[in-house]
């Protein structure tokens, strides 16, 4: 089972719009309710009793109402972007009526819009690996494509998996304890594919090159064709040990009748949990150059995986490359280039 202190439940966006809009009724209700009136102070002690309501008194209703907006915009940011702040709910509902509120409160108030405004303004400018702190130099965000080739430095360790398969040892144990939770929910998770060497890589990539070249197909076309399913040698995830094939013991095929499995779809509603992500999703084809694949996990850190899966991004999206990715033109030059040296 999942452990809940590990892996928390995390509240979607729209769980989040919905505690505002609670927040927000409780708020109005309490707002005009109120209390009554005090009695008039005494006209040489109303100075005095008005400071000492400020700054000592019991909060109204509507500046509880601003502190409970702050606190939740703080937890559940990405809610703030798609629901209207407590405390602009309470400032419409204050315009509309008798305002009592102390000179001193609604200065606060304009601060905590005020700071509200810029946070809504700010991560546009943002990437969202850099909203939460992220580097492009960090090893669980390295983008491997069409477009960026692995570095010819990149350097891990791998260490063996229960389907003896072969990981970076600096995800094993997520990934183990993903299967492990899959197989204690009733499920058999199995590891069909996790590092390849490049040799290997080579071998698929060719054996659908001359299959393609047999059905009729010019060796550049068949080499494009088989792109569109195969990465070219030293552009596959699985030449650097952070990806996995994982596939049901029921259906071990690698197609699209997968994601029908009881099996897939726990790992696909699950995987974020364990750090991992769907690599390449239904109609994101354009941006990772990889037709839709429901067995292909690739491990980016808890973080990273949440954000992508709740906010329904590809790795390419969430790096900040929104532009549809080219031909292979690089890979494809220098896999040819290998081949002609053979």
């Amino acid at each position: 089972m999942i452990d809940s202190a590990k892996h928390p439940y995390k509240p979607s966006v729209r769980d989040a719009a919905a505690g505002f809009c609670i927040l927000v009724i409780a708020g109005t209700a309490a707002f005009a309710a109120g209390s009554p009136d005090p009695e008039p102070a005494p006209a040489e002690s109303a100075a005095e009793d008005k400071t000492a309501a400020v700054t000592a008194g019991t909060p109204s209703a509507f500046s509880e109402m601003a502190q409970k907006s702050t606190i939740v915009a703080q937890v559940m940011p990405a809610a703030s972007e798609n629901a209207p702040t407590v405390s602009k709910a309470g400032e419409r509902l204050a315009a509309g009526g008798k305002d009592e509120t102390p000179l001193e409160e609604q200065i606060e108030i304009d601060q905590i819009l005020q700071e509200e405004e810029q946070l809504e303004e700010a991560p546009a400018e943002l990437e969202p690996y850099e909203r939460l702190g992220m580097s492009l130099d960090d090893w669980n965000l390295i983008l491997v494509n069409k477009e960026h080739l692995i570095p010819e430095d990149y350097e891990f360790e791998l260490v063996d998996t229960d389907d003896w398969q072969r990981i970076d040892e600096r995800v094993a144990d997520d990934l183990e304890e993903m299967l492990q939770d899959c197989r204690d929910e009733g499920y058999v998770p199995i590891v069909c594919s996790g590092y390849r060497p490049i040799d290997k890589q080579e071998r698929l990539f060719e054996a659908d090159v001359r299959k393609f070249e047999r059905q009729g197909y010019s060796e550049d076309e068949a080499i494009e064709l088989t792109a569109e399913s195969v990465a070219i040698p030293g552009t596959s995830e699985h030449e650097i040990g952070l990806a996995a094939d994982i596939v049901s013991e029921g259906n071990q095929r690698l197609d699209d009748e997968q994601e029908d499995t009881e099996t897939q779809q726990w790992l696909m509603e699950n995987c974020w949990r364990y750090g991992f992500i769907l690599r390449y999703p239904r109609d994101k084809e354009d941006l990772t150059g990889i037709g839709y694949e429901p067995w292909h996990y690739r491990y980016v850190g808890y973080e990273a995986a949440e954000y992508i899966w709740e906010h329904d991004l590809c790795l390419e999206e969430f790096l900040g490359i929104t532009e549809p990715i080219g031909d292979y033109e690089k890979a494809e030059e220098e896999y040819e280039e290998e081949a002609e040296n053979e």
